[in-house]
């Protein structure tokens, strides 16, 4: 981060220099071009993708209208105050030299915000909600950054409910009973008819068209 002057050496390893706030030979765009020493040195290039400065206060005063950074070989997110003017960083030691000279500086306590992105390309601010959101090249997600009294639990574990009980088995149907009429009625009535039919037309005592004594007198 910075402008160093050409043929300087590795600035890493103390030989270069820093271009001056108007270095000769540097395009300054007719005057409206301003040039300043690097505000913060990497040892070894984390890949710095993403800055945000947070206009927002769901994360506390500690961090609202502060400097957010993120990495793509890394995948750490740096969190950086800023002076009253806005102009430079104030970094704390071991970061107090402008320069992370180690793998634990680039790290510290004192610049490390969160970590485990596996490559950051993006960082925003939703308008809607106020919340970062990290978009991680490395694992194809988005993250959503929360203050951590505000990290939902996690869900417990899925338990499969048992199969529901086998229904019980439908009633059987009724049976009808098929109703067979009484022979005897029937029989007895057919006596009295074949009984009544002999005293009519037979040969028996009836007075109607017999011979009995009835006609003798006549």
């Amino acid at each position: 981060m910075g402008i160093y002057t050409r043929g300087g050496g590795d600035p890493r390893e103390g030989a270069g220099s820093a271009a001056s706030e108007q270095g000769e030979g540097l395009v300054n765009f007719d005057g409206r071009g301003h040039y300043h020493p690097p505000q913060l040195t990497w040892l070894y290039t984390v890949g710095p993708t993403a800055i945000k400065f947070l206009n927002s206060g769901n994360y506390g005063t500690g961090y609202q209208n502060e400097m957010f950074v993120g990495d793509v070989h890394s995948g750490n997110m740096y969190h950086f105050k800023l002076n009253q003017d806005r102009t430079e960083l104030v970094l704390e030691p071991p970061l107090d030299d402008k320069i992370a000279d180690t793998d634990g500086e680039s790290i510290s306590d004192s610049a490390l915000f969160a970590t485990g992105f596996g490559g950051i390309t993006d960082i925003e601010i939703s308008p809607y909600d106020g919340y970062m959101y990290v978009v991680s090249l490395g694992q194809g997600k988005i993250f959503k950054i929360l203050p951590t009294g505000e990290v939902p639990p996690p869900a417990p574990p899925t338990v499969v409910p048992p199969p529901p009980a086998p229904l019980p088995a439908p009633p059987a149907p009724p049976v009808a009973e098929e109703v067979v009429p009484e022979q005897e009625e029937e029989e007895e009535v057919s006596d009295e008819n074949e009984d009544q039919g002999e005293d009519d037309n037979g040969d028996g005592d009836g007075d109607d068209n017999g011979d009995g004594d009835d006609d003798g007198d006549n």
